[in-house]
């Protein structure tokens, strides 16, 4: 999985038009990654207003992401932002997102959120006591009600990752 971040899409573009004039991306990589591939999906998200993309603290190290992906029922995203936005304080006190966004192009009604965890022990740890906070198990209550499906990946950075 690859995360890019681009101040808009204009600036996307000018990447990928260099990436394209780029002798050793067409030449040495592309050939190589292409034939690895068996399937590829494009999501273009935007973040969510009330959460900025804020990298983890590289106090400790984080070890693992979590990538949650929540289908919304079509138009509900906009309540599934107002209600996360106010849950948002009960669930830091556990830990912070890296950030939320929500497709612009891609899957559409889909909330992606990306979380820290130093391990998976760590996110075991937090996990059990986010079931045992009744606030927290309140916002999930009406969040789930807005959602279709949801699936989490576990993520390792590569060594070269700057959220490694």
């Amino acid at each position: 999985m690859h995360l890019w971040e681009f101040t808009d899409l204009g600036a996307r573009t000018v990447a990928r038009a260099g990436l394209a004039k780029d002798e050793r991306w067409v030449k040495e990589y592309l050939p190589v990654s292409g034939p690895l591939l068996e399937a590829q999906e494009n999501m273009i998200l935007n973040p969510m207003d009330w959460c900025p993309v804020r990298p983890p603290s590289r106090e400790g190290g984080m070890g693992v992401y979590e990538l949650r992906v929540y289908r919304c029922h079509p138009g509900k995203v906009p309540a599934y932002s107002d209600v996360m936005r106010e849950a948002l304080p009960v669930r830091e006190q556990y830990s912070s997102p890296v950030g939320y966004w929500f497709t612009e192009i891609g899957p559409l009604n889909t909330v992606v959120h990306l979380w820290p965890y130093r391990d998976l022990a760590h996110r075991a740890e937090i996990r059990r006591a986010l079931g045992a906070d009744s606030a927290w198990q309140a916002a999930v209550g009406r969040l789930m009600s807005l959602v279709q499906t949801q699936a989490s990946k576990i993520l390792v950075p590569t060594a070269f990752s700057p959220l490694r």
